[in-house]
């Protein structure tokens, strides 16, 4: 009785394979098309136009390598390496002081730039064009505590301790008085004390936002 389930089973086994053999060669297709699929939507991705703003650290005869430039939260000066590459159709232009179209000779070590371009295989960005501009400085942010001392319509004199300091104001500029409400420049007083937050360039303060004390 036993042998012959293990006939009927070796049987039900052997008419499976017939009828549903597996194919080496569709697996293996299949896989090669996946593997194709990949990598033409990487092929894709890395053609997408890109740019970046860095300082020039070397030159070689095709290649520059430059310092892309970020900022983190403490203001210091960031960024990794990266490899430019430079073909016959790299335009170069010189925008310091005046717009310039420049030569791929004239660029130095230093010069802080615009690259504009795509990725290509091995990670390097092939630039299509560079533009030299003058280096970003960070943006100073800070919030100081005043007295107005005068008022203009979109210009506030304030003193501390320090001196005296312009405050200039706009529309995106948000001023609130004591009790949270929004307020206008031409409801500012002498002598009112203030705090003052916004972006600082020595003794002037571009303001977002003035409380009222």
């Amino acid at each position: 009785m036993i042998n012959k389930k293990i006939t009927i089973t070796i049987f039900i086994t052997l008419a499976l394979v017939k009828t549903c053999p597996i194919k080496a060669q569709d697996v293996s297709t299949s896989s090669d098309e996946i593997r194709k699929k990949v990598q033409e939507k990487i092929a894709q991705i890395s053609q997408k136009p890109k740019g970046y703003v860095g300082t020039i650290t070397d030159i070689s005869t095709n290649t520059i390598q430059a310092r892309k430039y970020i900022f983190d939260n403490n203001n210091k000066k960031t960024g990794d390496i990266f490899q430019i590459k430079i073909t016959e159709n790299t335009s170069f232009s010189d925008n310091k002081e005046t717009a310039r179209q420049i030569k791929f000779q004239d660029l130095a070590i230093g010069d802080f730039a615009i690259f504009m371009g795509k990725g290509v295989n091995g990670g390097t960005f092939e630039a299509s064009r560079i533009v030299v501009i003058k280096p970003l400085a960070p943006i100073k942010r800070a919030s100081l505590r005043l007295k107005i001392t005068k008022v203009e319509k979109q210009k506030i004199i304030a003193s501390s301790s320090n001196g005296d300091y312009t405050i200039i104001t706009d529309k995106n500029t948000s001023i609130v008085d004591s009790k949270g409400k929004k307020t206008d420049t031409k409801d500012l007083e002498k002598e009112t004390s203030i705090i003052v937050c916004g972006e600082k360039e020595e003794k002037t303060i571009k303001a977002r936002t003035i409380f009222l004390e």
